[in-house]
C-alpha cells in the first residue's frame, strides 16, 4: 500500500487521468535506552519487519533503515509524513496542505504511489480505491511511536500483495512506556498540534493510555504567491491497552478522527485492533489479531468509504537451524464511490472484495555465519486469482562487524477499484480484464561498521516490472481509451546511508538515494497520459543531518536535504533545510523552537497531473512538553 495524501478527490483523480492520462509484541528498547545508544548498539536494534520475528538489525537481509523515538522528537516533525522525511530510503514530496507523495523506488506521485504497505501495529493501511494511503487521515501521535521500520524492496512472501516497492512499518509504543501524564503543544504561525496524554494501571499486569489531539495545518500557496486556500484542521482521540496473564499477552487499541478543510471537505473515521501473543514452553509463539477499519471522506460532488475486515495467525517456530514463520491472513473490503462533480464514476458504486493467503518462511543456518531464507505466498484476490509470491535470500556475517546479503523476490500490486471500474462516457472505458502489476527484484546490499564511531549500509538493486498501468489504447482494438497492462521495463539504482559519532556529544548522519528508469511502453500500444503512472522521481537525492547534545541541556539538530529535477514534471532540483533547538528546562518540561523549509519561503516538490502546482511554505513553530 502505497502513498499519497489528500482525498484523491476524485477530481484530481479524474483529472490524471482526463489530462488524459505488526504489532510483533517482542522486547523492545525503551525510549530512554535509545536515546544514548551508541554505534553498536544502534546496529543491533531489534526490528520485527523483515522476517516477522525479532532480529537484530545488523543481521537483517534486506535494505531497512529505523526511525527511532529519539530521531522522531529531535527532527521537529509535526506528522507522520514529516517524520518520514528521516528515511533515506524514502522519496516524500509534499503535493498540497493535506497532500504526500511517499514511495520508495520510484514511482512518486499522488496518482501513482500505489506500490508501499503502510502499517500500523501490523494493521494495513489501505485505500481500495486507487491502492494507496491517505496520509491526512495517518494521524498517528509522534510522541507514542516507538519506531518506524521502513523496508525499500519487495516484501510480498510476508505480507502479500501491494508490497511491491516496500514496507512502512510503525510500531507504536506498550502503554507501560507512556504512564503519567503528558502535554505536547507545537504552535506557529502556519501549523498548529496540540496532544494530551494520560497512561495508567489497572490490575497487576495491566497497563493503559487514553489521548485527544488537535491540530491546524496552513495553506500552500500557488505560483503567483497567493493562497491555495487548501488549509484543514482536525481532531483526533484514542486508546491502547497492554497486559499479560502467564505466557500470553493481550493489546488493544483504537482511535476515531475527523477532519475538515476549507473546501467543505470532511473525512472521518475509526479501528479498532486486538492482538494475542500466546508464548510456548521452549522456541515458538503464536500469534493472533483482528482488527477493523472505517473510513468516510466527502468532498462537494464527492463521497468515499469503506470497511475492511482483517484477521492474521502467524506460528514461529526455532527448531535447531532452522527458524520457521508461517501463517495466513484473510481480508474483506466493502467500499463506496459516489461522484457527481464530474463524469468519472465507479460502476457499480459499491463492491465487496475479499483477499486470502498463506505464506510459509524457513530461514536455514547453513553455518553460523551464513544463512539462507526461503518462503512464498500463495494470495487469493477476487479480482486476480491466485498470485504466487516467492522470496530467497542470503545472509552473510562476514565479521562482527560486516554483513553481505542478497535477495530475489516477486511481487504484484493487484488491482484497485479505479484500475478496474473507474469509466466515462466516450472518455473511458472500464477494464475488467485489468491484471496486477508484477516485479521481480533483484538486491544485494553491505550493512556493517567501518569504524567503532561509523556506521554503513549500501543497497543495490535491479528491479523488472511488467504489465504496468497507462492510461491509452490499443491499436488492434481501436480508440477505446482504458487503463490498460501495458508498460514494462528496468529501474536500478543505488541507497546508502551512514552514521559517525564524531564526539559522544555530536553524530553526523548522511544518506544517498540514486535512481534510474528505462520505462516503456509495449508495442502496439499508446500512452495517451505521457508516462503519468511512472510518477515523478529525482534521479538522485542526498540528505545530511548533524544532532548535537550541548551543554546545559540544550539540543541541537539540523538538516539538509538536495533532491534532483523530477522527470516529468515542471519542478527543478531544490534544497531544504530543517532545525530544532531544544531545552530540557526540567525533568518535566522541555522547550523547542522548530522550523522546515528554512532555504526559500516556499518551493514545490510534487504535482498533481491537471492541477496548478502548490508550494510548501517555510513553517517556524515553538514547542513545549510537559510530563506531568
Amino acid at each position: 500500500m502505497r502513498s499519497h495524501g489528500q482525498s484523491v478527490r476524485f477530481g484530481t483523480m479524474a483529472a490524471a487521468i482526463f489530462v488524459i492520462g505488526q504489532v510483533s509484541n517482542a522486547a523492545a528498547q525503551t525510549v530512554e535506552e535509545l536515546q544514548h545508544l551508541s554505534i553498536e548498539d544502534l546496529t543491533n536494534v531489534e526490528i520485527t519487519s523483515v522476517s516477522k520475528r525479532p532480529e537484530p538489525l545488523s543481521q537483517a537481509a534486506a535494505s531497512i533503515y529505523v526511525i527511532s523515538h529519539d530521531d522522531i522528537r529531535r527532527s521537529g516533525a509535526v506528522n507522520v509524513p514529516e517524520a518520514l522525511r528521516l528515511a533515506p530510503n524514502l522519496i516524500v514530496a509534499q503535493d498540497s496542505s493535506q497532500t504526500y507523495a511517499i514511495s520508495a523506488r520510484g514511482f512518486n506521485a499522488t496518482t501513482s504511489s500505489n506500490k508501499m504497505l503502510v502499517l500500523i501495529d501490523g494493521r494495513a493501511i489501505y485505500a481500495p480505491v486507487f491502492s494507496g494511503v491517505y496520509w491526512d487521515q495517518l494521524q498517528v501521535p509522534l510522541d507514542d511511536i516507538e519506531r518506524i521500520e521502513v523496508i525499500s524492496g519487495p516484501g510480498g512472501t510476508l505480507y502479500g500483495a501491494n508490497a511491491v516497492n516496500g514496507v512502512i512499518s510503525i510500531i507504536t509504543r506498550n502503554s507501560r512506556d507512556t504512564q503519567g501524564g503528558l502535554a505536547d503543544l507545537k504552535a506557529g504561525p502556519l501549523d498548529q498540534v496540540g496532544l494530551l496524554r494520560w497512561g495508567g494501571t489497572f490490575g497487576d499486569q495491566g497497563t493503559y493510555r487514553v489521548y485527544g489531539q488537535g491540530f491546524g495545518m496552513g495553506p500552500t500557496v500557488l505560483p503567483g504567491g497567493a493562497s491555495a486556500k487548501d488549509n484543514w484542521s482536525g481532531e483526533q482521540t484514542g486508546f491502547r491497552s497492554d497486559w499479560s496473564s502467564g505466557a500470553d499477552t493481550f493489546m488493544t487499541e483504537g482511535d476515531v478522527y475527523r477532519n475538515i478543510n476549507s473546501l467543505n471537505g470532511q473525512q472521518s473515521g475509526g479501528d479498532i485492533v486486538g492482538h494475542w501473543n500466546h508464548a510456548f514452553s521452549g522456541t515458538a509463539a503464536l500469534q493472533a489479531q483482528m482488527s477493523y477499519d472505517h473510513q468516510v471522506r466527502v468532498m462537494p460532488g464527492y463521497h468515499d468509504g469503506y470497511d475492511s475486515y482483517d484477521a492474521q495467525l502467524q506460528y514461529t517456530q526455532s527448531l535447531g537451524r532452522h527458524v520457521f514463520v508461517g501463517g495466513g491472513e484473510y481480508r474483506l473490503i466493502t467500499d463506496q464511490l459516489v461522484n457527481t462533480a464530474n463524469v468519472f464514476v465507479l460502476v457499480p458504486s459499491k463492491q465487496t472484495t475479499g483477499v486470502g493467503d498463506f505464506f510459509a518462511q524457513d530461514t536455514y543456518a547453513i553455518f553460523n555465519n551464513l544463512k539462507l531464507t526461503l518462503g512464498a505466498k500463495l494470495e487469493y484476490s477476487s479480482y486476480t486469482g491466485l498470485d504466487v509470491l516467492p522470496n530467497l535470500r542470503l545472509g552473510w556475517a562476514v565479521t562482527d562487524q560486516a554483513f553481505l546479503w542478497a535477495a530475489v523476490s516477486r511481487a504484484v500490486r493487484t488491482p484497485s477499484r479505479l484500475d478496474r471500474d473507474l469509466t466515462a462516457p466516450v472518455l473511458l472505458a472500464p477494464a475488467p480484464d485489468f491484471e496486477s502489476e508484477k516485479l521481480i527484484a533483484y538486491e544485494l546490499g553491505y550493512r556493517g561498521r567501518p569504524t567503532p564511531k561509523t556506521s554503513l549500509s549500501i543497497s543495490l538493486y535491479y528491479n523488472v516490472y511488467q504489465d504496468l498501468r497507462i492510461t491509452g489504447y490499443s491499436m488492434a482494438s481501436g480508440y477505446l481509451f482504458q487503463l490498460l497492462n501495458a508498460e514494462e521495463g528496468e529501474t536500478h539504482g543505488l541507497e546508502a546511508w551512514g552514521d559517525w559519532s564524531v564526539l559522544s556529544w555530536w553524530r553526523l548522519s548522511a544518506g544517498l538515494n540514486l535512481e534510474h528508469k528505462d520505462l516503456h511502453v509495449k508495442p502496439g500500444f499508446v500512452d495517451i497520459s505521457a508516462g503519468q503512472s511512472e510518477g515523478f522521481d529525482p534521479g538522485y537525492q542526498a540528505m545530511f543531518r548533524s544532532s548535537m547534545d550541548l551543554p546545559h541541556a540544550i539540543e541541537l539538530d539540523a538538516g539538509l536535504r538536495f533532491v534532483g529535477q523530477l522527470h516529468g514534471a515542471p519542478i527543478k532540483q531544490y534544497t531544504e533545510a530543517t532545525f530544532r533547538v531544544g531545552w530540557h528546562a526540567t525533568d518535566r518540561i522541555d522547550v523547542s523552537l522548530s522550523g522546515s523549509n528554512m532555504f526559500a519561503p516556499r518551493h514545490a516538490e510534487t504535482v498533481t497531473p491537471g492541477s496548478s502546482i502548490q508550494y510548501p511554505q517555510r513553517s517556524i513553530y515553538l514547542g513545549l512538553r510537559w510530563k506531568f
